[in-house]
């Protein structure tokens, strides 16, 4: 999931990108810094999910989000699409 030497975490062929922890909002009030192994266990047992954003039908921007944050969608445009995917799989039951 490199895009540059110095991206420590991030989506190929978008802009978003970590170097070290990561701290995402969990309410209007409240937020969590996870480490890198942290991100991947959040990820498997749903408590942050993948944020794609779509201009014209082709991926613009994706990024990690907390289930719990405000989703900002004050920046889109008519026909633009935002798709939340929550994934489910380390320790979650889920088969």
């Amino acid at each position: 999931m490199r895009d540059e030497e110095d991206s420590y975490l991030g989506f190929d062929g978008t802009p978003w990108h970590s170097d070290r922890n990561v701290e995402f909002m969990t309410s209007k009030s409240t937020s969590v810094t996870y480490d890198e192994l942290e991100l991947l266990i959040e990820i498997g047992v749903g408590d942050l999910v993948i944020i794609a954003e779509y201009i014209g039908g082709a991926v613009s921007d994706r990024q990690l989000g907390h289930r719990g944050q405000p989703l900002d969608i004050s920046h889109m445009q008519a026909g633009d699409e935002v798709r939340v995917v929550r994934v489910l799989g380390l320790g979650s039951g889920a088969s």
